[in-house]
């Protein structure tokens, strides 16, 4: 969804009250969203200015814990966009997500921190 435009498809991909923090790979954080706003206003500016060539890639996810309704996992991602095209790999690091089994039996993100470790500017 984040790859092909779709904000609203993004966005269920979340609870109401759900977050997103990356943390840098210097370790500060670069932002901290919460709640469906933050997450709308972010991902509707960065699809108006990322048009296309962005792939998000997930890699090696791990179910760490189910406890009822809520879970933890962890997942590497790699991004990487098509400039003229040339592959141009973009950052990679890992995803830590806790996730929640909504009304409509759908997992969502309650939380999601991504730790990069390597990003090019």
């Amino acid at each position: 969804t984040i790859d092909h435009g779709d904000s609203e498809g993004w966005l269920d991909c979340f609870t109401d009250d759900g977050s997103w923090a990356v943390q840098a790979v210097d370790g500060n954080l670069i932002f901290d969203l919460h709640g469906q706003g933050d997450l709308r206003g972010w991902i509707e500016e960065t699809h108006s200015r990322n048009a296309s060539g962005f792939q998000h890639m997930t890699l090696n996810p791990r179910v760490l814990a189910i406890n009822g309704d809520e879970a933890v996992s962890t997942a590497y991602y790699l991004t990487s966009r098509i400039v003229d095209n040339i592959l141009i790999m973009r950052g990679t690091g890992r995803y830590n997500d806790r996730l929640i089994r909504c009304d409509d039996g759908r997992w969502r993100i309650k939380e999601r921190r991504i730790n990069r470790a390597f990003a090019y500017t």
